[in-house]
């Protein structure tokens, strides 16, 4: 079958979305399918891993331009190459929601299957009132509420938002965040004097650091010269905003938090390698952090590194406490300066045990070839879950 992937993104790029729309092409391929991607890549077409995509975006850099170019070209470049084309089926991410609203219509009279891969809901406590944010959320749950149940058939990277769209009865599989484990080096190079704790990217509004920041401040001389946090891609700026807390106060942690400027993904890789933990600390009662499934999980895994967390989303479904992770209670600040405790006191077999562990649960749950024959089945709709 000739599957298209469509998504108003920047594929490829380094984003999470980019990696889940990678590993969804490389599943369908795998079933034997003919994939494409059309995205608003700014290179015109080439090859990501194997996957071919073309870019439906505009050539100009002009900001009016390009809003133009989204709300009005973008759809019109899509239903021509649909019409031309005859795809067999259309697997949707974000894209404008007019073009949606015209793919549910035409679906019936065109012949295609219509699909869409749901990564995400936001809360409406993420976004001030008033701003481009909250449009963005109105608009998702306008799409969550209304226009995707029973219109399409769904992808889901939760358990939440599966047993949503079941409810709503609307056919839905299950495929959480996965990656490309066979690719991902698993070789362990750790200091021993300090335990190095890394987090990669920009909390934004989804990751916690206030409670991380006021744990270590309270670890003892002793303890904080045992633990180096390691922040990759995130200003110090960014870091004191989200912990609501002043820059000068930040700053006073010098002897544990170590800035590292925005790297590649394969940089990022590379720094995991030499990491004891990564961590990830989020509110485990909001909707987007039990709608999502965060892409650093089974990527941390992967290079043989367990994960400091609280329990959210899924997570409880493939990380268990002293194996391949150190769970904290909740997130709050008692609860994730004992995890940090814990953390600085794991010894050397136990570390090795750990981090063996960690892989092994990547190789047996987050590959994205585990995924290929269930998934293969529901595009064929021979499964409905």
């Amino acid at each position: 079958m000739l599957i298209w992937i469509v998504t108003d993104s920047k594929y490829p790029d380094n984003s999470a979305l980019s990696e889940r729309i990678q590993r969804v092409a490389q599943i369908a391929i795998l079933k034997g399918n003919e994939v494409c991607v059309f995205s608003r890549s700014q290179q015109d077409f080439g090859l990501q891993e194997g996957v071919p995509f073309y870019s439906m975006r505009g050539g100009s850099n002009n900001r009016i331009f390009q809003v133009l170019n989204y709300e009005f070209a973008f759809q019109k470049k899509m239903l021509r190459a649909i019409e031309e084309s005859r795809p067999d089926i259309l697997i949707v991410y974000t894209i404008p929601t007019n073009l949606m609203r015209k793919l549910i219509a035409l679906k019936e009279q065109s012949g295609y299957q219509l699909y869409c891969d749901c990564v995400e809901w936001y809360s409406k406590k993420q976004f001030t009132r008033f701003s481009v944010g909250m449009l963005r959320y109105r608009m998702r749950d306008y799409w969550m509420r209304e226009l995707l149940p029973q219109n399409v058939r769904v992808i889901a990277i939760s358990q939440y938002l599966t047993e949503y769209f079941i409810k709503m009865q609307t056919p839905c599989f299950y495929l959480p965040a996965v990656c490309n484990v066979e690719a991902i080096a698993c070789h362990k190079q750790l200091n021993r004097q300090r335990k190095v704790i890394v987090y990669a990217g920009s909390p934004g509004k989804k990751d916690l650091f206030e409670p991380i920041m006021k744990a270590i401040k309270l670890l003892s001389d002793v303890e904080r010269k045992k633990l180096t946090l390691r922040i990759i891609g995130a200003s110090k700026e960014q870091i004191a905003k989200n912990a609501n807390m002043p820059l000068c106060e930040l700053e006073k942690m010098a002897d544990v938090l170590v800035f590292v400027p925005r790297m590649s993904h394969e940089g990022v890789m590379e720094q995991l390698t030499k990491a004891h933990f990564v961590i990830l600390l989020r509110p485990a009662h909001m909707r987007y952090a039990k709608a999502g499934f965060p892409t650093k999980v089974p990527e941390s895994l992967a290079t043989g590194t367990p994960v400091i967390c609280n329990l959210t989303s899924d997570l409880g479904m493939f990380l268990r406490d002293g194996e391949n992770a150190l769970i904290a209670d909740d997130e709050g600040v008692e609860s994730v300066l004992t995890v940090l405790r814990r953390a600085i006191n794991v010894d050397e077999e136990q570390m090795i045990q750990m981090c063996a562990q960690a892989r092994a649960t990547a190789e047996e749950k987050f590959d994205y070839r585990l995924y290929a024959e269930g998934m293969g089945q529901f595009i064929n709709h021979e499964h409905e879950a």
